[in-house]
């Protein structure tokens, strides 16, 4: 039994790839699956405090050792929701870079066969610069780039986000040692501040010295 190979045309190539995405958004759809993340807004009370950047994901605090206790908390759930999203995002664009990296391959193998056949004796140096310059090479490859900033793009945000978040963790835990501190500060002991000013008692006294001819 003979199989006969099945083509198809650069083109019809160009759209199988594209309607990836859009087929794998139906398919969770249909799983009830939502692959996009939802922009965290601001907590209520630090509308003053947060801003933002010029592309709308939150700057980093000027001043965090401000901000109350209440505050602080606040600020860490926030930027924490931010990262959520963002990784919603990035996991988004890498799909994306994983789309449009093989559909590059296949476009730039597809055209390497056509102008081969179609210029059998052209050197394989001037056929790879024909596919190059081609305009469906060129607005695959154009596509590709694309994603790849994006991608990065993100990593980079996420980043500043991840950034404010360690800076608020080690502020909440400066603030909780220098409060145990104090506590430990009252009276030489931990937790008891009703004894502040009072002398305090050794809790083991050492007995006196026995005479030598009891």
């Amino acid at each position: 039994m003979k199989f006969q190979a099945l083509t198809v045309n650069i083109d019809e190539l160009i759209d199988l790839y594209e309607g990836l995405l859009p087929a794998a958004e139906e398919e969770l759809r249909q799983l009830q699956v939502t692959s996009r993340g939802v922009i965290p807004d601001a907590p209520e009370g630090l509308e003053d405090i947060i801003e933002y950047n010029e592309n709308g994901d939150p700057a980093e605090p000027e001043d965090i050792t401000a901000l109350q206790p209440a505050e602080l908390g606040q600020l860490f759930t926030f930027f924490t929701a931010w990262v959520n999203y963002l990784q919603t995002e990035l996991t988004n664009a890498d799909c994306r870079r994983l789309v449009l990296r093989r559909a590059v391959d296949i476009v730039e193998a597809g055209l390497h066969d056509l102008y081969r056949s179609a210029e059998s004796n052209v050197p394989a140096g001037q056929i790879k610069n024909k596919v190059t310059v081609d305009k469906r090479y060129i607005d695959t490859d154009r596509e590709l780039l694309l994603a790849e900033v994006l991608y990065r793009q993100l990593e980079t945000a996420m980043g500043r986000c991840k950034r404010v978040i360690t800076l608020v963790s080690r502020e909440i835990t400066r603030r909780t040692k220098n409060d145990e501190r104090e506590t430990m500060n009252l009276d030489g002991r931990v937790g008891s501040p009703r004894n502040a000013g009072e002398p305090t008692t050794p809790r083991f006294q050492r007995r006196p010295p026995r005479n030598k001819g009891s």
